[in-house]
C-alpha cells in the first residue's frame, strides 16, 4: 500500500488494522481451542483405542512383525 501524499502512512493503515484485527483475534482463538482439544484427545483412552485398532501395512499384508 502506498503512503498518502501527506506522508502519514499510519493514518492510512489504521482503518485496515481496525478491520483486520477482529478476524485475527477470532483465528487465534479458534487455533487455541483446536490445540486444547488436540492435547486432550491425545491423552484420552479413545485415542489409545484408535491407535491400537489401526493396523500397520505389514500386518495388513499378513506379515507379522
Amino acid at each position: 500500500m502506498r503512503a498518502p501524499a501527506g506522508g502519514d502512512a499510519g493514518a492510512a493503515a489504521a482503518p485496515v488494522a481496525d478491520a483486520v484485527m477482529p478476524v485475527v483475534k477470532r483465528a487465534r482463538t479458534l487455533a487455541a481451542r483446536i490445540a486444547d482439544f488436540h492435547r486432550g484427545f491425545m491423552r484420552s483412552p479413545v485415542h489409545s483405542l484408535i491407535r491400537l485398532s489401526i493396523r500397520s501395512p505389514e500386518r495388513a499384508a499378513g506379515d507379522d512383525v
